[in-house]
């Protein structure tokens, strides 16, 4: 989406990321990012925001109104939190009701940050074949 290229066969419309890592330390992140922008000859990631918050994770309502505080002068396309388990933190990610809790913190951040304009994706592990990518909140 930050460079407007197709993500896995999908056509995207370029607009402003916000991706909040929360598990990949700084400099490995910086270095996968880079080697990806290269294989996919990405160009420019002017339009890709990282907030790297391993070790810095909050009860999740209090990091939502956070996100919100901080996103709501830009104009965020796609906020991608990953990967979801760390951002829930003491719930159980099984459960419908802290599940459903979490979906309502993230139509919070779509509608009321971001200029009430960004979608939201959360990345979850799906053991060691890869990760199940789903929009969550969608505006």
């Amino acid at each position: 989406v930050a460079t407007g290229k197709p993500w896995i066969k999908f056509a995207t419309c370029q607009g402003r990321v916000l991706f909040l890592n929360f598990e990949i330390q700084r400099a490995f992140l910086k270095s996968r990012i880079e080697a990806l922008q290269q294989h996919k000859q990405a160009g420019c990631l002017g339009n890709l925001d990282i907030w790297n918050l391993r070790g810095h994770l909050m009860e999740f309502g209090e990091m939502a109104a956070e996100i919100v505080r901080r996103t709501a002068d830009r104009s965020y396309s796609l906020i991608v939190l990953d990967p979801i388990y760390k951002a829930m933190a003491g719930s159980d990610e099984n459960a419908s009701g802290n599940v459903g809790s979490l979906c309502n913190q993230l139509e919070r951040i779509s509608h009321q940050g971001a200029q009430a304009e960004a979608s939201s994706m959360v990345l979850h592990p799906a053991g060691l074949k890869g990760s199940i990518l789903t929009v969550v909140a969608e505006h």
